[in-house]
């Protein structure tokens, strides 16, 4: 038993004084790649270390990027809200300075709506407005936009809107006269925002762009804009002319309107 645990402590130290040569004859090799292969598995897990941090930054990162993105999403469109509020507000606000430009004898009698659910087809053109019976609205009531334009008249009165027939819808006819004569006609209306201008007889002076007005002997206040004269013929045999006109009311500029509440 002694002889064989003499024999293994010889051997170890025949090993290790191997080795302890070998390492000095070859300037330390062996020492060097042992701690190599010490450095290498510390090495590799600090690697590992790294690519699981920066995932980790990469994935909070994703996080507070889609959250900030989806914050601007909010405050763009809160902006392009408040934009078309600030539009709307301009809108009206010259369109109330243009209206300081009504006879004087309706300014105190007009009452501001907004109008709604327009209807322009082939055979009707008609808004609803969002005043009613309950605002002093009543049948026949003209309706004009910024500038003293005539619209078109109510038609139709229910407890907080009405209907209004535009001046072009083939209903509407209108007595008119051409601005700055005594020439008087009827306006009746022929959609897509045109009307045929009747009773103009071929003696009578009428040209392109003449600006018609309502000429007050029916119940429309007198002076409101209708339209502007666009076409004009006498070759007819009959005893009139043959004229049209366009009318002005534009509803892309805004949905302001205003009633004439008491005529």
């Amino acid at each position: 038993m002694r002889n064989k645990l003499l024999t293994t402590l010889v051997t170890v130290f025949v090993i290790v004084g191997a080795i302890v040569l070998v390492n000095t004859l070859t300037h330390g090799v062996i020492q060097d790649s042992l701690y190599r292969l010490a450095e290498k598995p510390s090495s590799m897990f600090q690697d590992a270390l790294m690519r699981s941090k920066k995932y980790l930054y990469a994935l909070f990162n994703r996080s507070q990027i889609i959250a900030d993105r989806d914050a601007l999403a909010l405050e763009n469109r809160t902006l392009r809200s408040q934009i078309a509020d600030i539009d709307q507000l301009k809108r009206d606000n010259e369109g109330l300075s243009r209206q300081l430009g009504v006879d004087q004898s309706h300014a105190k009698q007009l009452l501001k709506a907004h109008f709604f659910d327009v209807e322009r087809s082939a055979i009707v053109s008609t808004i609803m407005i969002n005043k009613g019976r309950l605002d002093g609205v009543q049948r026949a009531f003209a309706v004009i936009d910024a500038g003293n334009i005539l619209i078109g008249t109510v038609s139709e009165v229910f407890d907080h809107t009405s209907r209004v027939v535009l001046i072009d819808d083939p209903r509407a006819v209108v007595s008119v006269r051409v601005l700055d004569s005594s020439l008087i006609a009827q306006s009746h209306g022929i959609l897509d925002n045109r009307a045929r201008i009747n009773l103009v007889s071929k003696e009578e002076a009428v040209k392109e762009n003449d600006t018609l007005v309502t000429s007050g002997i029916d119940r429309l206040p007198e002076g409101l804009i209708v339209g502007t004269v666009d076409h004009v013929s006498d070759s007819g045999t009959g005893l009139f002319k043959e004229v049209s006109a366009r009318t002005m009311f534009d509803p892309g500029l805004g949905s302001s309107v205003f009633v004439i509440v008491q005529q």
